[in-house]
């Protein structure tokens, strides 16, 4: 593998391990006595370390090197969390970030952020320049970048001499440093102390039989005991590797064997009787009871690792790259209009062997394409750490107390969406902070709570993904809003506005309300920066608020930019698809049970009353409504609606292409799509028709 796949491998990795890091120090401020955080943050940071000394970041390993050794600290006990050693790692976190995008290149920049960290984390943790040798901090790290190192079970007979308390060592400091190789599991030998008469006070008379799984080798746990090896008897064997998969392990007999604890003979010899083997060799005395114990450890733990790695094994994962995730949606969306085509020959050609090939490879085709879309999928949860860091940062530089709190997490939303969601994102929570959280003692006097609250909640809803940005602040104003609009010549003084057609004038370009211009907003760019991102991924944003209470901001956006399951339809001449998962059923109708209405008509459908869009006045034609009616029942955000059109062709997979530039402006258009005879359908965008005619909920 080459440096530059090993660096790739490693970013990836990392910014997966950064975001658990930063999670865990934002929980751990709210509760510093919870030791389970404070492990996940030690192992995040120790896998950072190790995997950054593997793929060629020693700068990364360093660092993060000092990070663990305080960590361990506190999850030893010898220190605990506070605010301010969270306020450092929380430097140290974004630094990490910057090293590992500069390639671990310290230039001079980072290198005056390195030492101001380490600086403080010295001060925090005096002892941390003891920790770290002259020879760890300047001597560089070598790589061995074909090898991948590997967990071992090792089986290691440890016996001091009797004198060895004498020479002024002490046995459990050796095994307090292989307890840092790996995780240990051990018996002492109990079986050579003397009566308490015959103890001599700095004799040693135990022994200690461990099992250490590490990924260090063989070599490096003897160099553990280099100093003493004349002073003791030792014995290193590995009994278990990562390539062993069958989770039988020997028998509890053979074990002894290995030992030397038993003789095969006297094994065989057993075997003569009924009883299970352990069991009478328990029974026999022909080995102490701690041996027995000793071998039947052993036995446990390589079937319980093995059990472990199979079951790791059968959960891997790899990593893919994006741009081969993008290629592959690609040609799977070609390859639904290449079935569209066959689809259509086959049922002109009425070949009854040729319609069911292309029945079986639609399946197949729908299957795959199924596939490729869960793939690409991802939590939105995955990104909620980062704006959790924004609202505490910057609610500490304003003076504000305001906490973010998140539903939904688990909602899947397509990787594209997500990758271009987050500065948007960013921008209404920011505008929400500075613009709608009061400071403190105006929300006390105000009968409110001092602490306010941004709630970020995301759910799927018909096909879309609904995400809310919801403060508990001032709310916004609409006379402050419409005067604002008013001076920037947004609207005339004689315009006449509903109320939330003046709160949408915030998303104008240039719009604002601030007094002054802070580091946070008050440039008038942002919120009509949000509304282009938004429909430039086919969604629409919404706003409500309450004065005194609060606003709410809503978006509404696809699952997926590729693929959708469509309906066709047929106006005139056009062919037009919307979204099959907003279709609740599509009927037939006299054009007499229709009764025409301001904006457009109302049909009777059972016990209700739906209002109807003929989409073929949409489209700007003056036809005639046929005396035979198609119309399609959508539900849109829970309100039913029908569509009169002239036929429906039925269901299809639909692959989304963009429009361009010069049709961005069109309302009710989302994009389009190739049919199999090779015309173009428009998508559309139904909660824009909607709006469009202003249409009252059925």
């Amino acid at each position: 593998m080459s440096v530059p796949d090993l660096h790739d491998i490693f970013r990836e990795e990392a910014a997966e391990l950064l975001i658990e890091l930063e999670e865990g120090l934002l929980e751990l401020e709210s509760d510093l006595y919870d030791i389970n955080i404070v492990d996940r943050i030690f192992r995040a940071m120790h896998t950072i370390k190790g995997s950054g000394g593997m793929c060629g970041f020693p700068n990364v390993t360093q660092f993060t090197h000092e990070l663990e050794t305080t960590f361990d600290k506190v999850r030893k006990g010898e220190m605990t969390a506070n605010k301010e050693l969270i306020e450092i790692c929380l430097a140290a976190h974004h630094y990490l970030c910057d090293l590992i995008a500069n390639d671990d290149v310290v230039d001079p920049t980072l290198k005056v952020t390195n030492d101001e960290i380490l600086r403080r984390l010295h001060i925090h943790s005096p002892s941390l320049e003891s920790d770290v040798t002259d020879e760890e901090s300047s001597s560089p790290i070598s790589i061995d970048l074909g090898l991948i190192k590997e967990t071992t079970l090792m089986r290691i007979r440890f016996q001091p001499c009797v004198e060895f308390l004498t020479y002024g060592m002490n046995p459990l400091q050796q095994l307090s440093e292989l307890s840092e190789l790996g995780e240990c599991k051990l018996v002492a030998y109990t079986n050579k102390l003397p009566f308490l008469t015959d103890i001599v006070v700095d004799h040693c008379y135990i022994s200690w039989e461990i099992l250490l799984s590490s990924d260090k080798s063989k070599e490096q746990v003897l160099a553990l005991f280099s100093f003493i090896e004349d002073d003791c008897d030792l014995f290193v064997e590995i009994i278990d590797q990562e390539d062993e998969v069958s989770e039988d392990y020997k028998r509890l007999g053979d074990i002894l064997v290995d030992r030397g604890d038993l003789k095969r003979e006297q094994v065989d010899s057993l075997f003569v009787e009924k009883p299970l083997i352990g069991e009478k060799i328990q029974q026999s005395g022909l080995v102490e009871e701690e041996k027995i114990k000793s071998a039947l450890l052993e036995q446990e733990v390589v079937r319980e690792q093995r059990q472990e790695r199979n079951k790791a094994a059968s959960q891997s994962s790899i990593r893919v790259s994006s741009l081969k995730l993008d290629k592959q949606m690609n040609q799977v969306g070609e390859l639904v209009i290449a079935l569209a085509r066959l689809n259509q020959l086959a049922i002109k050609s009425k070949d009854k062997e040729l319609i069911s090939v292309a029945a079986d490879l639609d399946q197949l085709i729908t299957e795959v394409r199924d596939n490729v879309l869960g793939i690409r999928m991802l939590p939105i949860g995955s990104t909620f750490s980062k704006y959790r860091r924004l609202v505490r940062d910057l609610s500490t530089e304003q003076g504000k107390e305001i906490e973010l709190v998140t539903h939904g997490a688990d909602t899947e939303l397509d990787k594209t969406v997500i990758e271009q969601l987050g500065d948007p994102l960013v921008h209404l929570i920011r505008n929400s902070l500075d613009h709608g959280i009061e400071a403190p003692e105006v929300r006390q006097a105000n009968g409110k709570n001092r602490q306010g609250e941004i709630t970020l909640t995301a759910k799927q809803a018909q096909g879309q993904v609904l995400i809310e940005i919801k403060d508990n602040g001032k709310g916004i104003d609409p006379s402050v809003i419409r005067r604002k609009a008013i001076e920037k010549g947004l609207i005339s003084a004689e315009t006449q506005l509903t109320e939330k057609e003046i709160l949408s004038q915030i998303f104008a370009a240039g719009f604002s309300t601030a007094e002054k211009v802070t580091n946070i907003s008050g440039r008038g760019v942002g919120m009509d920066v949000v509304k282009r991102s938004i429909e430039s991924l086919r969604g629409n944003i919404d706003i409500d608020s309450v004065l005194g209470q609060g606003t709410t901001i809503t978006l509404r956006l696809p699952l997926t930019l590729a693929i959708i399951e469509g309906l066709l339809l047929k106006v005139g001449t056009e062919s037009i698809v919307i979204p099959l998962t907003m279709v609740e059923e599509c009927i037939e109708a006299n054009k007499s049970t229709l009764k025409a209405s301001k904006q457009s008509f109302v049909l009777r459908v059972r016990e209700s009353l739906i209002p109807c869009i003929s989409l073929s006045q949409w489209l700007g034609n003056n036809n005639e409504l046929p005396d035979l009616l198609h119309v399609i029942i959508v539900n849109i955000d829970g309100d039913k609606y029908g569509l009169l059109v002239d036929d429906v062709i039925g269901q299809q997979q639909t692959v989304i292409k963009s429009l361009g530039s010069i049709y961005q402006s069109i309302k009710g258009v989302s994009g389009a799509t190739i049919l199999g005879d090779g015309s173009v359908a428009v998508i559309l965008d139904l909660q824009q028709v909607v709006q469009f005619y202003g249409l009252p909920a059925g």
